[in-house]
């Protein structure tokens, strides 16, 4: 499509990606369809899972709070598993470059980059259709290093260590009355986890079911 329109939109178009792939960081948080999946509980949870069911429309507000300087509000997006949806989302994200006036490439790359890696953080492999994926996705400019924004709201980057490295990521608020419902995995004991669940949630002024998983430890 590029060679099409021309030289001018092969060259904002590869500023834009220059800023995709350099400058523009995605901030993630999966959620599933799903709450009692049984490759849910094996990827992530161990032998000591828990899976918190969130009211939709409470995360969205949630999220869309989140101030995102320049770009546009984050959201929650459903995944995009097959090619046809993924091909959808590469025309929107061209459309986008294609509206922005040809005559000063890179003048406005910069937003129009915000605009396209929130649609490109939601294309997965097919592979992966049964997680029924949602993702928060929060696309941050940061051309000089970690975002940064003053308190109260707590928006700076904030680090955690996993296996793999130290991972970068930003704090969304979520009320705890935005939960719905707590489910138990697959364990030894699950009857006395159900209970200790129950306990602390009160503790904490939740009153949500808190039920096992329809999911066996064992076959």
């Amino acid at each position: 499509m590029a060679n099409e329109v021309g030289p001018a939109y092969r060259e904002l178009a590869s500023i834009v990606v220059d800023n995709l792939t350099t400058r523009i960081h995605a901030y993630v948080a999966c959620f599933c369809a799903d709450g009692d999946l049984l490759s849910q509980w094996r990827g992530y949870a161990g032998t000591h899972g828990y899976s918190i069911e969130f009211d939709r429309a409470a995360l969205d507000e949630a999220v869309g709070r989140f101030a995102v300087p320049d770009g546009p509000p984050a959201r929650v997006r459903s995944a995009l598993y097959d090619a046809h949806k993924a091909r959808e989302a590469a025309a929107t994200a061209v459309s986008e470059v294609a509206q922005d006036g040809l005559n000063h490439p890179g003048v406005h790359s910069h937003f129009i980059a915000l605009k396209i890696a929130p649609i490109v953080a939601t294309i997965k492999d097919e592979s992966f259709a049964e997680e029924q994926e949602w993702r928060a996705v929060v696309a941050l400019y940061e051309p000089d290093g970690p975002f940064r924004q003053d308190p109260p709201d707590g928006s700076t980057n904030r680090y955690r260590p996993v296996q793999l490295a130290i991972v970068p990521y930003v704090a969304i608020r979520i009320e705890l009355s935005s939960i719905v419902s707590v489910t138990v995995g697959p364990s030894m004991q699950q009857a006395l986890r159900v209970e200790g669940a129950k306990r602390f949630l009160w503790g904490h002024g939740i009153d949500v079911p808190v039920r096992p998983s329809r999911v066996p430890f064992r076959t």
